[in-house]
C-alpha cells in the first residue's frame, strides 16, 4: 500500500462530491487516474538544515534589530557616529563605542587618531565633532548591554555559519 500527501489546494476546485466518506472514495478515483500529484516531502536532511538556516535568519535579524536599537541610544546621547562610518558595527566605530561607553571625557583629536582604525583618519575633527555628546550614566550602561547583546549575537550567527557549512559538507561527501 503506498500513501501520498497531497495538497488540498491540488483538488479543492474540482468538481466533485463533498462529503467525508464521499471525499475518500473521489480523491482516491482521482489519484488513480493520475489527477492528483503528491506533495513534496523533503527529507530528514533538508528539513534539518532548513531549520539551522531559519535560526540563522532570525539571529540576524535580531543583531540588525540591536544595531537600530544602539543607533537610537546614540541619537539621544546626541553623538552622530552615523553620519561619520558606513558601519556602526566596525573596528572604527566600536573603538569609538567603547571609548564613549567605558570614559566619562570627551574624545579629543589625539584620541581619536589613536581609535579610528580606517580611511576616516584624514577628517579627524569631523569625528571629534560627531562623537560630542552628553552621555548619561544610565545611557553608558545601556550602551554596553546592546554593544554585548550585538558581540554574542555575532558569535552565535559565525557558530551557525559553521554548523551549515560543516553540515552542507557533509551531506555532499555522502
Amino acid at each position: 500500500m503506498r500513501f501520498v500527501v497531497v495538497n488540498a489546494r491540488e483538488f479543492r476546485h474540482l468538481p466533485g462530491r463533498k462529503t467525508d466518506v464521499a471525499d475518500s472514495q473521489w480523491l482516491a478515483h482521482l489519484l488513480i487516474q493520475g489527477l492528483l500529484r503528491a506533495s513534496y516531502i523533503p527529507t530528514r536532511e533538508q528539513r534539518e538544515l532548513r531549520e539551522a538556516c531559519r535560526y540563522r535568519k532570525k539571529l540576524t535579524k535580531e543583531r540588525a534589530r540591536g544595531l537600530k536599537r544602539l543607533q537610537k541610544l546614540l541619537e539621544g546621547a546626541n553623538i552622530k557616529l552615523s553620519s561619520i562610518v558606513s558601519d556602526i558595527d566596525g573596528k572604527t566605530s566600536l573603538n569609538l563605542l567603547d571609548y564613549v561607553i567605558n570614559n566619562e571625557e570627551e574624545i579629543d583629536e589625539a584620541k581619536a587618531k589613536e581609535l579610528i582604525i580606517s580611511r576616516i583618519s584624514e577628517i579627524v575633527e569631523t569625528v571629534v565633532e560627531a562623537m560630542d555628546g552628553i552621555v548619561t550614566n544610565f545611557q553608558r550602561v545601556m550602551m554596553r548591554e546592546v554593544v554585548a547583546h550585538i558581540k554574542e549575537l555575532a558569535v552565535r550567527i559565525r557558530t551557525m555559519d559553521e554548523i551549515i557549512d560543516e553540515y552542507v559538507r557533509l551531506q555532499r561527501i555522502d
